[in-house]
């Protein structure tokens, strides 16, 4: 055997259990026994043993990470005498020369820091190195600054004692040095400050002298100026630690544990502290680390609620307070006996940059040292890549998400300025946050789309270019080339302003797409205005009908009513009332369960203008599903917040239900108690009102901003339009989902048609939630809490479909969805695209391929009137 090897890796061990095998060959010692003498020996008085030769074979144990074997130290080898001449015999060492970035006698550990951003799906950039490590302070509850020592075998260091880069040194060289606190003080600290923010995952320490009986290890993200605790390891946790918890209800919990703190070993005993258990990157990508290159994408951290993870995670010091020597310690029975020896630490983290990030950058010199300053990319900057650019502001800053970038988007300003800011309620509202600032070329508007006053917008241009406005003396001579006219609809429009509908189809007239803020017609187009609430008030007309024309004239002027003397200026025309909708039965279609109702406007006797369709069941008291048609150019609507929220209608229907008192909150716990017996402590379980609020709130099928107008938006006000969702769900990931599919039709040009309603009824402790009882039939539950919610999506020119499915229960626990609120198999380029509506709290939801969907057995009671004959997956990305 050649001093010092170890056997190559391909040498093989059969057997049906090869872990089970090597724990048998390992070994530290080997013993033959010589226990009886041959019987047939005549002379017992002259027996003895003699042996010849002696061969022992084996290979040092560093787990395939080592290719050789440091010779055993002879300043720790015990001799014995014997007639064989061992200076002769071929000896492995005992020691690995650790590779592949592994540590630990037996290379049994991975030595790594890693720098990047955790998130969902993150790829995190960086380097590896043994100890992040910038200054360390061992002190005592008394002392503060009392010097530690540091030592060699048998000799103390030569090194000054209180420089913190001796520790690191030490911990950096051979395995027979350690640090080693002064004797007798049992409060110690060793406390690591960083430069930066980091996040941290996991700490590893190997004490050369016994555990510590207590101990803690604590973090803080604000450099030192606060304190919380990660984790508590005692032998007696009631005694050391009363204050803590033994189980961990939630992620930020710091509980006790009982294990890493026997007496036993009496040196190389180890502690070690997972925070995160996911993030673990294969060994060929360690030397993508070490070059301080991004990771793959697949490298992931898991986490019902990812912020809190992040939160978490963020430290910028972190500090291990040794607390107790061994109780069976003599030498902790005299003053100065007893010390603390640690021979290895490993503590390992990423680098914060959110996943904007493929590099970081660190000391030149010093290659252990992981850098806190990320170079960022996706259109992002600060050190921790965590804003967008000024120039990239049309949506709001994410982390990245495995291979979903997230990079920042640039704003929408058609090339006439360079200066842009975030509107979040805006963004909400239309998927285009963007709002431009300075706008050039006479342009104005929050994309510099519009024209300013004094200055036309010529048509035969495109809106990018510098001379698109013109001087009002020429927007004559132009418009009249182009034969149109046109209304602006953030300046005209109002709450009162009339319907306006296409004369040929009778359908609401739509700006097209190409000029989706204008409302534009062609010379001697004519359409209809319609006033369901009240009269057609004109300029210098007295209001005599709820309805009127309006014309484009050759001199692209538009002409209300047939007198050439009525203004052009759309703003001065209005209704002497706001519209007024109303829901009625539709005779002429059926849906299963329930009779199909309209919600819109009766324009005349024969004439109503459908907004909304749905299926109303009148023996459950709630819609079934509600169909409505976003229009392609809904990015361009800005008139959801121009009028005052109306209160909800029921029209004439709900007739066994008191609605006004479904959804208040305090006829909400009075069902709750009525619902679980009056066991208060479920009904605040579920309905809690203190701190973290939460309840049933009247959640839109058809959202009010899914309609592009007004009046169209009145419409959504109805009892029919409405499910009981909770507060947490319809302002989280439905409101997501929402948001999404409106950005879809913006961006695709496309009109969509969306189906939407709930499945089930909810069951919460074991109990169906109902919210009311039939006046009349008080056995009789009315107004079922939906288990599922969902919205299938339908672009139809493309024919492409997909189906949202949210899960209305906060109060699910753990990290897989039960089975009871999975429709179909989940698509899962959906839940990489989107993985940040996996939050329980918000609303868990998953998308179905349409076929799934429909098929599934949930909907069999529930057939929509919709055909998806081979219909694609739709991607809400265009």
């Amino acid at each position: 055997m050649t001093i010092g090897r170890v056997l190559p890796t391909g040498t093989g061990i059969n057997g049906n259990s090869s872990k089970e095998l090597f724990q048998k060959l390992r070994l530290t010692n080997l013993r033959i026994n010589f226990t009886e003498f041959q019987r047939t020996w005549l002379e017992p008085q002259k027996m003895y043993y003699a042996v010849k030769s002696m061969t022992i074979r084996g290979v040092c144990s560093c787990n395939g990470h080592a290719s050789k074997c440091l010779p055993v130290d002879d300043s720790t080898t015990t001799t014995t005498t014997t007639t064989t001449n061992t200076s002769s015999w071929d000896t492995v060492g005992g020691s690995c020369a650790c590779e592949h970035n592994t540590a630990g006698q037996n290379c049994e550990l991975q030595a790594r820091l890693l720098s990047g951003s955790p998130a969902e799906d993150v790829s995190p950039a960086g380097l590896q190195t043994r100890l992040l490590l910038v200054s360390i302070h061992s002190s005592t509850s008394h002392d503060r600054g009392r010097t530690s020592r540091f030592f060699e075998p048998r000799s103390t260091c030569a090194r000054k004692a209180d420089d913190p880069a001796v520790m690191f040194d030490f911990f950096r060289s051979h395995r027979n040095r350690w640090w080693q606190s002064a004797s007798g003080v049992e409060n110690v600290t060793i406390r690591l400050d960083l430069e930066a923010h980091f996040e941290f995952t996991y700490l590893f320490v190997r004490f050369r002298s016994r555990r510590p009986a207590a101990m803690s290890i604590e973090k803080s993200d604000d450099f030192g100026q606060t304190w919380t605790a990660y984790q508590y390891f005692a032998r007696d946790c009631e005694k050391s630690f009363p204050a803590a918890s033994r189980e961990r209800l939630k992620l930020s919990d710091a509980i006790c544990e009982s294990r890493h703190s026997d007496f036993e070993p009496a040196t190389n005993g180890e502690v070690i502290f997972r925070l995160v258990h996911t993030i673990e990157p294969h060994a060929s990508q360690l030397k993508l680390i070490s070059q301080r290159m991004a990771l793959p994408a697949d490298l992931t951290l898991h986490g019902g609620n990812i912020d809190e993870t992040y939160g978490h995670m963020q430290i910028t010091n972190l500090r291990v307070n040794l607390s107790a020597f061994p109780a069976e310690l003599e030498a902790a029975k005299r003053p100065d006996g007893a010390y603390y020896a640690i021979s290895e630490m490993i503590v390992r983290g990423l680098c914060s940059c959110h996943g904007h990030s493929s590099h970081c950058l660190g000391s030149e010199t010093d290659l252990d040292m992981v850098g806190s300053t990320c170079i960022c990319e996706h259109n992002t900057v600060g050190k921790y890549c965590e804003q967008c650019k000024s120039q990239y502001l049309d949506a709001p800053w994410r982390r990245a998400q495995g291979s979903k970038t997230n990079a920042c988007q640039a704003c929408r300003c058609n090339g006439h300025s360079r200066q842009c800011r975030f509107d979040a309620q805006l963004y909400e509202k239309t998927g285009s946050g963007g709002v431009c600032e300075n706008c050039q070329h006479n342009t104005s508007g929050n994309n510099c789309e519009l024209c300013q006053t004094g200055y036309y917008r010529d048509l035969n241009k495109k809106l990018s270019d510098p001379d698109v406005c013109i001087p009002r003396v020429l927007g004559h001579a132009v418009n009249q080339a182009a034969s149109r006219c046109s209304i602006d609809l953030a300046r005209d429009i109002n709450a009162t302003s009339p319907l306006i509908l296409d004369k040929n189809t009778l359908n609401i007239a739509y700006p097209d797409k190409e000029t989706p803020k204008l409302l534009t017609f062609k010379s001697g187009q004519e359409r209809l205005l319609y006033c369901s609430g009240g009269q057609l008030l004109k300029p210098n007309s007295s209001p005599d009908s709820r309805s009127g024309t309006i014309q484009c004239r050759s001199d692209s002027s538009l002409v209300v009513g047939k007198k050439s003397s009525d203004p052009g200026n759309f703003k001065q025309i209005s209704c002497s009332k706001s519209p007024e909708p109303l829901a009625k039965d539709d005779a002429g279609h059926e849906c299963q369960g329930g009779r199909v109702v309209n919600l819109g406007y009766q324009l005349n006797a024969s004439l109503f203008v459908k907004t909304i369709d749905l299926c109303y069941s009148a023996d459950l008291a709630t819609t079934l599903w509600s169909h409505a048609r976003i229009p392609a150019v809904i990015g361009a609507s800005r008139f959801a917040n121009d009028f005052k929220t109306p209160a909800f209608s029921k029209g004439s229907y709900f007739q066994n239900v008191l609605m006004t008192q479904v959804y208040p909150q305090s006829s909400q716990q009075k069902t709750f108690l009525r619902i679980f017996d009056n066991d208060r402590s479920l009904v605040d379980r579920y309905l809690p009102t203190d701190g973290k609020k939460n309840y049933l709130v009247k959640g839109h099928l058809v959202a009010r901003a899914d309609l592009f107008y007004p009046a169209e938006q009145l419409s959504t006000y109805f009892y029919l339009n409405v499910l009981p969702m909770w507060q947490s769900i319809n302002n989280g990931n439905w409101k997501s989902v929402e948001s999404l599919v409106r950005r879809r039709a913006s961006e695709s040009g496309s009109d969509l048609d969306v189906w939407i309603g709930g499945l089930g009824v909810l069951q919460l402790s074991g109990r169906r939630v109902y919210l009311a009882r039939d006046k009349r039939d008080d056995s009789k539950q009315l107004v079922p809490v939906p288990k599922l919610l969902y919205k299938l999506v339908h672009d139809r020119p493309r024919n492409e479909a997909l189906v949202f499915v949210t899960v209305n229960n906060p109060y699910l626990e753990g990290a897989v969805v039960p089975s009871e609120y999975r429709l179909c198999r989940e698509h899962q380029p959906c839940r990489d695209r989107y993985p940040h509506l996996d939050k329980f709290y918000e609303g868990y939801t998953y998308c179905c391929r349409p076929d799934d969907f429909l098929a599934s057995p949930e909907l069999k009671n529930v057939k929509l009137p919709i055909e998806l004959k081979n219909a694609k997956i739709m991607t809400l990305d265009h």
